[in-house]
């Protein structure tokens, strides 16, 4: 009987723990909630990225108000790193969009985005215009379209019955449109790697080492697409075109 009453103490000890440490995180989030009110947003930052480390995949919403604490800061690359990430994770979410758009006036270089060909660019003007849950939801009412188009066609008269065909077929149409324009979407949000910069400003070099020369300069709160990583180095390209590295801990990765 020994064994059965250490192994019952043993399992209540664990679950004693795990309810101090579901305290514990509840308190961390309760405290920088009351630390951002009191203006003290250092300290609200700091304990709500000690939340994000704890979590298997943080919040779209703790990404936000880490965000907002760093704007209050006047950390701009933090603050457009912080609500980008907010953005990956809830792309309809427009509190964050509107923040990037005001944090537009705070960045120091003026990228020109690289010509690409008409039909890209429109393309990605269509799929990046909807979050992709938008366009499932929109792809759901065509295939309702479909449903009721079918309904008329059987129980329907007059020319309403004769063009429930058509309509069911262009509903059909558009239906699967939605669909594909939502993996276009979620595949773009989960193969692509975007970077912010952090630091004041950056030498981006031309190589994956300290040596190497330096390719153009960048400053905070500038955003690029990551290529590859080597090490602790990321190679990033710019809207313009332009290609260099820079270390992993120059950026916020998103």
């Amino acid at each position: 009987m020994s064994w059965i009453a250490t192994t019952f103490l043993l399992i209540s000890s664990v679950a004693q723990q795990g309810d101090s440490l579901a305290l514990s995180s509840s308190d961390l989030l309760e405290s920088a909630e009351v630390a951002f009110q009191e203006e003290e947003y250092q300290l609200a930052y700091d304990q709500w990225e000690e939340y994000a480390n704890t979590q298997t995949l943080p919040s779209a919403d703790l990404y936000y108000n880490m965000g907002n604490a760093a704007w209050r800061m006047e950390e701009w690359g933090e603050a457009i790193w912080r609500w980008n990430q907010a953005l990956k994770l809830n792309p309809d979410m427009e509190d964050a969009q509107h923040n990037l758009e005001l944090a537009e006036s705070k960045k120091v270089d003026r990228i020109k985005e690289e010509e690409v060909s008409p039909l890209t660019y429109v393309l990605e003007l269509i799929y990046l215009s909807l979050s992709p849950n938008s366009w499932a939801v929109i792809a759901v009412l065509f295939a309702l379209c479909i449903a009721l188009m079918m309904a008329l066609r059987r129980y329907g008269n007059g020319k309403l019955r004769s063009t429930a065909p058509v309509l069911a077929i262009i509903s059909l149409v558009l239906c699967l449109l939605s669909v594909t324009l939502a993996f276009a979407h979620q595949y773009h949000l989960d193969n692509n790697l975007y970077a912010v910069v952090l630091n004041a400003n950056v030498h981006v070099k031309s190589a994956p080492m300290p040596g190497a020369a330096d390719a153009f300069i960048i400053h905070e709160g500038s955003e690029m697409k990551v290529m590859q990583t080597v090490g602790e180095w990321y190679e990033i390209r710019l809207n313009d075109g332009k290609v260099g590295w820079v270390k992993s801990e120059q950026v916020g990765v998103y």
